[in-house]
């Protein structure tokens, strides 16, 4: 029986430390027909084409003050936007708890007690009795097998997810309320020419 758990205990162990390989992103291969120079004009060209819309208030480009109205008031009442600004916020809190495992844990701890007896006797007399304790208390767990930095990347990559679909949830109420609002003044033309 002896001889069984030994070895047991250790391939326990060694097969705990098991960690998987540093995320590494995979290499895309490009068609040979484009070179770099043209990829690189090609790049600017579309850069000029789009640099109205590397701010957030894309839709100030139609100048257009009833619009920059509708679009101010969709993102400040919108409950999907919200949920998803409050996501990025509870994936920040859980990146900050994940990192904290980096450091030491310092503890610091008081306590006051205070107690008066009365004893009967002859005479009335009284004891009173006071207690005050101080304490600290530091503990850090070493991270030897990457359990600790494995949960703070997938804090991370979690809170860029969370930041990412906050975006894609803006882009797309600001282009739905765009939209509606030039189907809105289309169908406005329509009707005064008729």
């Amino acid at each position: 029986m002896k001889r069984i758990i030994f070895p047991l205990i250790l391939t326990t162990f060694l097969l705990s430390a098991c960690v998987g390989k540093n995320y590494k992103k995979p290499e895309t291969e490009l068609p040979d027909t484009q070179t770099e120079q043209a990829a690189e004009n090609n790049n600017e060209q579309i850069n000029k084409d789009i640099s109205a819309f590397e701010t957030e208030q894309w839709w100030t480009i139609f100048q257009d003050d009833d619009l920059n109205k509708f679009e101010e008031e969709a993102l400040k009442y919108n409950y999907d936007l919200k949920s998803a600004m409050a996501r990025v916020e509870q994936a920040k809190s859980n990146l900050s708890v994940a990192r904290s495992n980096y450091y030491p844990t310092i503890n610091l701890y008081g306590q006051v007690a205070d107690s008066k007896s009365n004893r009967r006797m002859h005479y009335d007399f009284g004891t009173d009795s006071g207690r005050f304790a101080v304490g600290v208390s530091a503990s850090y767990e070493l991270d030897l097998w990457g359990k600790y930095w494995r949960s703070g990347e997938s804090a991370k990559a979690t809170f860029l997810a969370t930041q990412a679909d906050r975006d894609a949830v803006k882009l797309t109420l600001t282009a739905s309320v765009a939209q509606m609002y030039f189907q809105y003044m289309a169908l406005d033309s329509q009707l005064e020419i008729a």
